[in-house]
């Protein structure tokens, strides 16, 4: 589908990647956390804009092009407007979205943030931890999650490596989790042409585990 992205006034200091989808199709929901905590949501588009292409609302944190900071915080306002706009009789969006059924992920510090969502937030029901994973160990937060989690990460010469493997770890023996890596350092592909193999992979985990999608 063609996307394209805006800032909702109801939405400030988000970016929203919307696919062109046909009226009758229900859009699963990714919310998005940039690396470095830093807000522009346009910083990782070519990425954002692939997986949204396969009829995926991504909700990034950040204004575009804008550069304040982010936090937990910034997340929970996009699922708490997925969840408003869906009920709103007359909106665009009315009964259109699966915001019960949200995949939350970041790339480094974004996925710290997807971290505290997920373990905060029952509407998450898929959670991508990519080229990240907790600085100082937190066994607890890593007991409070509940929703599959996709790790990936970029080899050993990915700064957090080491991290994102020792969490994969030390999660709850029953927690559905994935881990991929390649050797594609701490930036993996968000910069390749239409976000190389990340992409792919984090797209095909939304559609299986929010939109139920088993192919």
């Amino acid at each position: 589908y063609k996307v394209s992205w805006s800032e909702p006034g109801a939405l400030k200091n988000h970016t929203v990647y919307r696919p062109a989808v046909p009226a009758s199709v229900k859009l699963p929901v990714l919310v998005w956390g940039e690396g470095g905590c830093i807000g522009n949501g346009l910083a990782y588009q070519a990425f954002l804009t692939e997986i949204a292409s396969h009829g995926i609302l991504v909700l990034a944190s950040g204004a575009p092009l804008g550069f304040t900071g982010t936090s937990v915080a910034t997340m929970e306002r996009s699922v708490d407007w997925a969840r408003e706009r869906n009920a709103k009789v007359g909106d665009g969006y009315y009964g259109k979205l699966l915001f019960d059924r949200v995949a939350v992920a970041g790339h480094s510090c974004g996925g710290l943030e997807a971290y505290q969502l997920a373990a905060k937030r029952s509407e998450v029901a898929a959670v991508g931890i990519m080229n990240s994973g907790q600085i100082q160990q937190s066994q607890p937060q890593l007991d409070a999650q509940k929703a599959p989690i996709l790790y990936v990460l970029g080899g050993s010469g990915d700064v957090a490596y080491g991290n994102g493997t020792r969490d994969f770890g030390r999660l709850p023996a029953t927690l559905p989790a994935f881990l991929a890596s390649g050797n594609a350092g701490h930036f993996g592909t968000y910069f390749n042409e239409n976000g190389g193999s990340y992409a792919q992979t984090l797209k095909d985990w939304n559609v299986w585990r929010s939109n139920g999608n088993a192919t």
